[in-house]
């Protein structure tokens, strides 16, 4: 089969940014969750935190349900760093777009993942529909 990966190539900070731009042109999207992305482009999260992926350096996915994206434990994690995570310095004001965003992100994953895959022109994989009586 193709691989996953197959299709469009993009930057994954262009991929976030491509994301948000296009839930927006069909669904509604809060100006919290618009200047939190602004906030996440900024500082070039997109780098290490691929989305919907674990990322290059190993980074995870921060969409997953089991992340904690709470504005005390977020911040812990930018002022002291963790594994290669380095530290970041943001406002308190960035630092609450921030976490909105990484919510609006979890709370959608479903739909984004599957926008994400059509903007990507990647098509959904499973074993269970690979014909293994005609695989050679």
């Amino acid at each position: 089969p193709p691989p996953l990966a197959g299709g469009r190539s993009v930057d994954p900070v262009q991929n976030y940014q491509l994301l948000t731009q296009e839930w927006g042109r069909d669904n509604e999207t809060t100006p919290l969750v618009v200047s939190g992305s602004e906030v996440w482009d900024r500082h070039r999260c997109a780098l290490c935190h691929v989305p919907f992926a674990t990322g290059p350096t190993l980074a995870p996915d921060l969409s997953r349900r089991a992340v904690d994206r709470s504005v005390p434990a977020v911040q812990s994690i930018l002022e002291h760093g963790r594994g290669r995570m380095p530290t970041f310095d943001m406002s308190p004001r960035e630092l609450e777009l921030l976490c909105a965003y990484l919510e609006w992100i979890s709370s959608r994953r479903p739909e984004l993942v599957a926008l994400n895959n059509r903007l990507l022109q990647r098509q959904d994989f499973s074993w269970s529909r690979l014909p293994w009586f005609e695989y050679r």
